[in-house]
């Protein structure tokens, strides 16, 4: 954290925070009828008192020689589906009165894929010593108007209104059509025409 300049932060030393790490337990938000579950990989906090933030961290592995910046997130649909799901956890924690920021957070452990092996040519500190990148810190401010993935306006009001819709759709009396990039509905209408 230091290397990145948020020595400021330290990790949440909080009761549940083993709880909202739990799959199946996570951090929970009633709102509109329905109960919102989502665990957390961390959350680190700055100050104290009023001006106590918490940020969510989302931590990520992966292998490739692709340079991961924060204007990826933005255009790559699958990272997308990342900044999606932090906005959720920041909304949920808002729900329950947390002083959450909309700044958050991913921490990229990137494999060396040039490495001859697995278990040989990584520095020191790298665990098992298995050859990884210097780790990256990728900081997505939800606040910023420019964080739109696939067109929408990713922020607290995108959650709002995604609760509100899935609760409308389950209260219907029929299931509703297919949407035309729902991969799920896809599946199914490929399956009905068999």
């Amino acid at each position: 954290m230091s290397q990145n300049g948020l020595g400021h932060m330290v990790p949440l030393n909080h009761p549940r925070m083993n709880e909202w790490r739990e799959n199946f337990k996570g951090v929970r938000a009633a709102k509109h009828g329905l109960l919102i579950t989502g665990a957390v990989d961390d959350i680190w906090k700055s100050g104290e008192g009023r001006t106590e933030e918490w940020y969510v961290v989302d931590y990520k592995s992966t292998s490739t020689n692709a340079e991961i910046t924060p204007e990826l997130f933005l255009e790559d649909i699958y990272k997308g589906g990342y900044v999606r799901q932090m906005v959720i956890y920041q909304w949920m924690l808002r729900e329950l009165g947390c002083p959450v920021s909309t700044r958050g957070f991913f921490v990229y452990e990137n494999g060396n894929n040039a490495a001859d092996s697995l278990l040989e040519g990584g520095p020191e500190d790298s665990p098992r010593g298995i050859p990884l990148k210097p780790a990256l810190v990728i900081e997505i401010d939800t606040s910023d108007e420019s964080v739109v993935i696939e067109g929408e306006r990713i922020d607290y009001d995108w959650v709002e209104n995604l609760v509100i819709g899935a609760k409308a759709c389950l209260d219907m009396d029929t299931p509703p059509g297919s949407g035309e990039f729902c991969e799920h509905c896809a599946y199914v209408d490929a399956m009905s025409k068999v």
